[in-house]
């Protein structure tokens, strides 16, 4: 049944109208900032040049990229391999799913304490190291700090994929099972030829999901280490928010707007997973 466009638009009216205040709005509103500035004057292209050659700029690019290739593929290994062995201990699926479920509804401020308390000096890991006569590591400073924050997203996140994940497998046909089993197919050929061609719309979803998530791992780095962490978690939203801190709009603004088509490209792709995933 089709609905015309006019019936409809009173239902999307409030999410158009938020997306334009408090997107649209402030994105349109910003563009002259990238160009101009009220004490410089007319600036043209200087603050793209500026940021794309600024060394923090390329520092946290970098780090964003990185978090974003060690988070997407350890996350859905992690989610998949749960996933599947909950699909065959069927009793105890329901309770061993909620547990890893329980860190993605916690608030993060509560997991990042329990992290300090766990890794900091002086710390439950750091306690236990000192009894096998072991030195304590900065957990939390310096290159150790990227794989706590890895931890910490990892520790997260895989249980809302393993919920995902789980769903789409409970739906699998039992005769597909059934009749691979009849062929003879092993534990990895029925993962192969049957549940990854049913997992599959699902899984192209989750990946581009567990990107986004991946490039929005500044809130982590910011309450563990700060608004000027060590370089090995410096990510872009951490230039974005201190050049705005700074009053640096010029800098901050043509950032964003060299961020904005990846954004708008993870977005589209996101979109696209999502009609991918119902097909």
């Amino acid at each position: 049944m089709r609905v015309s466009v006019h019936r409809a638009l009173p239902f999307f009216a409030p999410s158009l109208a938020g997306l334009l205040v408090f997107f649209l709005g402030p994105l349109a509103l910003g563009l002259p900032f990238s160009v101009w500035s009220p004490a410089r004057g007319w600036l043209g292209p200087g603050p793209f040049l500026e940021t794309l050659q600024n060394p923090m700029f390329q520092t946290g690019l970098a780090n964003s990229a990185l978090f974003l290739v060690l988070c997407v593929p350890a996350t859905l290994g992690l989610a998949l391999g749960f996933s599947l062995w909950l699909n065959r201990a069927r009793s105890a699926a329901k309770w061993l799913q909620s547990l890893l479920f329980l860190p993605y509804v916690l608030p993060t401020v509560c997991a990042l304490f329990a992290f300090r308390w766990l890794l900091d000096y002086g710390g439950v890991v750091n306690r236990l190291r000192d009894l096998f006569g072991l030195a304590q590591v900065a957990f939390l400073s310096g290159a150790a700090l990227r794989g706590t924050v890895l931890l910490l997203f990892l520790w997260k996140n895989t249980g809302f994929f393993v919920a995902f994940l789980s769903t789409r497998l409970l739906s699998t046909p039992r005769d597909w099972i059934e009749a691979a089993r009849l062929d003879g197919a092993g534990p990895f050929r029925r993962f192969w030829s049957v549940y990854l061609p049913h997992l599959r719309p699902t899984l192209v979803f989750a990946l581009v999901l567990c990107a986004v998530q991946a490039m929005e791992i500044f809130r982590e780095c910011y309450l563990l280490a700060g608004s000027y962490p060590a370089p090995e978690v410096y990510t872009l939203q951490h230039y974005l928010y201190n050049r705005f801190h700074s009053g640096d709009y010029a800098s901050a603004a043509a950032a964003l707007y060299l961020i904005l088509p990846v954004s708008a490209g993870m977005v589209l792709a996101l979109l696209k997973g999502e009609k991918y995933a119902e097909a």
